[in-house]
């Protein structure tokens, strides 16, 4: 698995970033997912799971993550995955393969259960939060959704699965709008990581190096 990541490590090299739990939260909050400020990221965890498609390209780079969300009526607390699909080329296709994803995460919840329990009287399946996170060059600015690619897709919209994952286009993001970085990365070591701007990346790569070294600081 190792010598994989490193032979692909253009296309899967940003998973290495995102199994920190600090990054996950970054990207969450520059897509404006509502929910963030009630996740517990320092206890994150990466989910090994086999339904992540071995016949997609970027098998790597897509990744599911889990960790506690506080439930705001009272002090009990669930738990919320977060489905991240890497893209380092656009796919006019991505809404579909989302769409695949996550009925795969909810049906692989729903299994867990049944190993455990005789009936699913009882079972609510815990939220997943699909984010598409593209680091590619080619011009990408929106996801097709479901029903701009079926034929006739506007006369049977209420019949097509409608899903909005968030979507978050590093190459157009500001520097500004990334944590500052104070700690220089090798230009070599930043031009591996995606396809994505330079100095976007730079930011990204940064904020990274700069939790791991800030005192007191987990890297989950």
């Amino acid at each position: 698995m190792l010598e994989l990541l490193v032979r692909n490590f253009k296309e899967n090299g940003i998973k290495l970033l995102l199994e920190h739990g600090a990054n996950v939260r970054d990207l969450l909050n520059m897509v404006g997912g509502a929910a963030a400020a009630d996740m517990d990221f320092t206890h994150m965890t990466v989910e090994r799971t086999h339904f992540i498609k071995r016949g997609y390209r970027h098998l790597l780079g897509d990744m599911l993550v889990r960790l506690p969300l506080r439930v705001r009526t009272g002090t009990k607390s669930i738990f919320v995955y977060i489905l991240i699909e890497h893209q380092s080329d656009p796919d006019r296709f991505i809404m579909l393969r989302t769409a695949e994803y996550l009925v795969e995460v909810y049906a692989w919840q729903k299994r867990a259960w049944e190993n455990k329990h005789s009936s699913t009287t009882g079972l609510l399946l815990q939220p997943v939060i699909p984010v598409v996170f593209y680091t590619g060059t080619e011009h990408w600015k929106n996801i097709a959704t479901l029903t701009e690619l079926v034929q006739e897709g506007s006369r049977f919209e209420p019949v097509i699965p409608h899903i909005r994952p968030h979507y978050l286009n590093l190459p157009d993001l500001a520097v500004e709008t990334l944590t500052g970085c104070t700690e220089p990365v090798p230009p070599a070591n930043v031009e591996s990581v995606t396809g994505a701007t330079h100095s976007s990346r730079k930011a990204f790569i940064c904020r990274t190096n700069e939790d791991r070294m800030r005192p007191g600081r987990q890297n989950h």
